[in-house]
């Protein structure tokens, strides 16, 4: 048989490329374990690409009666799941899974196993809405044809389930999501088993609120599914075998920024770009402090963004704390070894590659700095075989014992271990036990205070580095990300600090670029001249450097501007006032069409705050914004939003002689009409 020119020189070509390959192996491995992670990924979009999207249809071919499912922002509530379904199959011997909610459909949920139990674990986020994940199931949950032509009374009488909301009280809809979900579910007939929990996020006191609420819950899931506590020995989800291969051999070593990517892939939204350093400067005159400006360039990466938007930043544990975790837990020999894992149930997640270091997984995927949970402790407990154990059960049974012991000493898993175990501060336990209960290294988010239209290859973010020195001890807590930032700042620009503050050390290849991704925000300028008040305390002013810088150049173009308003809180001045300078530049551009107020609250004996500013100096302005159709615009923490919702209602109310509840509808009416905006956290 005749074979034609074009044949032979398809098969030259390919037999080229094998060849190739076989020569490079690093190619050929860092092929293979992008397939293999992209096959294994996580345990709902594994299911999907075999089965529907139907929960009660996976539920039954996958033989689960317990179902934990998650809506989430910042990864808490996918962290609590992750524990409840643990604990649900360890204790009770439930067949449990963790959902995210946005990979299933609800059209069947009426036929929901009776003889099963489904657990929401549900995130409000910003102002009272559901979390990006949850927002299709909120959206049709909450419809009135929600489950079509079924008796709404009894839709939902197959269903039994548990409900944790997770908020923060600082918001004026405080745990709405979880309530509205609540009511739906009772209205259409549901049991609901044990109370409705809600954790507030703003008494710092979550853990505590969880194993409160999860007793009462796993008393009425058992007994209403007659199911017993159990005994049972350690299960771990994940399987986990040392290589032969080493950690440096080719297409096993990874640099932070190969990590990253995978890191952001695992949360299933974004795709990381690495961005180097172009220009950073401390904006404090206190030296004792740094609060960095930080210029990122885009040039190369095809990232863009908004004025108003979001920065995500995928930090990485420095050494001390990654080799502080490796000392204790007994692996600091073993930390360039090799290890395979694998998932024993295929609803398990992971997220992180399979085939990875012990130091890799430490430094880019688990949140080892976090403070230490009493839950944690009681875990490890069970799996410590020496005469450690009845210290550490001891400690994570007595709640006033722990309190007592971590208040204030800002301790993470390992500095606490060395702590209770000064003389022998190792816990030999398995590496699968610490994957389960580690929270995950997440991003950190830090409002934009660059102008798109102005910096369009530039994007800018302020951050103050946390550092503080623990009370009578040589300790110091350290923010993780600022941390981080403060590293590579540093690094591209060693003469631009003269701050006296310790730097973490990290490995050399850190430091050359940062793995980063845009939130879209809907924190957004007008696009008209009407009046504006942007009120901002500490770096909650970063944005509105962005809106003004965007103003500016509108302004020297030609373009009107409307009334801009400036309302500005910090400790002092000097100190740490920002960016001074540039609201001066503002003022000479937009002349009288600019105003500023500030709000010290350390100049002097008195303190004062943004919201004393304006029911003493901005009542008539407040009034006249909201009856001239006007925006407010509000940036900070959840504590000072609140607490300037509440004066913008007192001042308008009393300059507009109303009651209170009447000023109230007025300043929700301008936020379902984005004229009150609002970037909290």
């Amino acid at each position: 048989m005749a074979i034609s020119i074009s044949m032979m020189f398809f098969f030259a070509v390919v037999g080229e490329i094998l060849a190739h390959l076989l020569r490079n192996k690093t190619l050929v491995s860092t092929i293979w374990k992008h397939i293999r992670w992209s096959s294994e990924g996580t345990s709902s979009e594994s299911l999907q690409a075999s089965t529907s999207r139907c929960i009660v249809t996976q539920m039954k071919q996958n033989d689960k009666n317990c179902v934990v499912f998650f809506g989430s922002q910042s990864g808490n509530a996918q962290d609590l799941a992750a524990k409840i379904a643990k604990e649900g199959h360890a204790r009770f011997g439930l067949k449990t899974m963790v959902a995210d909610l946005d990979d299933f459909d609800y059209d069947r949920l009426n036929e929901f196993p009776h003889d099963a139990v489904a657990i929401f674990v549900m995130a409000s986020y910003g102002d009272g809405e559901p979390t990006d994940n949850a927002q299709a199931f909120f959206d049709a949950a909450t419809a009135q044809d929600f489950l079509g032509d079924s008796e709404r009374s009894t839709a939902l009488s197959s269903l039994r389930y548990a409900s944790l909301g997770l908020g923060n009280s600082s918001y004026a809809h405080y745990n709405a999501v979880i309530r509205e979900v609540n009511h739906v579910f009772q209205e259409m007939g549901a049991t609901r088993l044990g109370p409705g929990g809600e954790i507030d996020d703003a008494d710092n006191n979550l853990e505590e609120d969880f194993l409160a609420w999860k007793e009462d819950m796993w008393a009425a899931v058992s007994e209403s599914l007659g199911v017993e506590e159990i005994e049972t020995l350690y299960e771990p989800s994940y399987v986990i075998s040392e290589t032969s291969m080493s950690g440096s051999a080719p297409g096993v070593q990874q640099t932070a920024q190969d990590l990253a990517q995978y890191n952001v892939a695992a949360h299933g939204t974004f795709q990381a770009s690495r961005v180097t350093v172009a220009n950073c400067h401390n904006l404090f005159a206190d030296s004792d402090r740094v609060c960095l400006h930080v210029e990122l360039s885009l040039t190369g990466t095809g990232l863009s963004y908004h004025t108003g938007d979001h920065l995500g930043v995928l930090p990485a544990n420095s050494n001390q704390e990654v080799d502080r975790f490796l000392r204790v837990f007994g692996l600091e020999q073993k930390r360039d070894v090799t290890i395979e894992i694998h998932a024993v149930d295929m609803t398990s997640q992971l997220l992180m590659p399979s085939s990875i270091t012990y130091e890799a997984a430490v430094r880019y995927y688990m949140d080892i700095c976090g403070p230490v949970s009493r839950q944690t402790i009681l875990a490890l407990s069970s799996l410590v075989t020496n005469e450690k154990k009845s210290t550490l059960l001891a400690l994570g049974q007595n709640k006033d014992s722990f309190n007592d012991m971590t208040h204030q000493m800002y301790f993470n898993l390992a500095s606490f271990v060395e702590t209770v175990f000064p003389d022998d501060p190792v816990l030999e336990v398995p590496f699968s036990a610490l994957i389960e209960n580690m929270p995950q290294l997440r991003p950190r988010f830090y409002s934009i205070s660059s102008s798109s239209v102005v910096q369009r290859d530039i994007i800018s973010i302020t951050a103050v580095v946390e550092s503080l020195h623990v009370p009578n001890t040589s300790r110091y807590f350290k923010g993780v990300a600022t941390n981080y930032l403060f590293n590579a700042a540093t690094e591209s620009n060693p003469d631009g600090f003269t701050s006296g503050l310790g730097r973490l050390s990290y490995p050399p290849e850190i430091p050359t670029e940062i793995p980063v991704f845009v939130r879209t925000s809907t924190f957004r300028l007008p696009q008209t001249d009407r009046p504006a008040l942007m009120i901002g305390a500490g770096t909650g002013v970063a944005p509105f450097r962005g809106f003004l810088q965007e103003k500016c150049h509108e302004v020297q173009g030609g373009q009107p501007s409307g009334p801009i308003t400036l309302l500005y809180g910090c400790r002092k001045d000097p100190g740490d006032f920002l960016y001074k300078e540039e609201w001066e530049r503002c003022k000479a551009v937009l002349g009288d069409k600019f105003t500023m107020h500030t709000a010290l609250s350390r100049q002097t004996e008195t303190k004062r705050y943004v919201q004393d500013v304006i029911l003493e100096e901005l009542v008539d302005k407040v009034h006249q914004l909201i009856q001239g159709d006007g925006y407010i615009y509000v940036c900070g923490d959840a504590k000072m939003g609140r607490e300037v919702s509440s004066a913008i209602s007192k001042a308008f109310a009393s300059k507009a002689s109303i009651s209170p509840e009447e000023a109230d509808q007025h300043i929700e009416a301008m936020r379902r009409s984005r004229h009150y905006q609002e970037d909290v956290w």
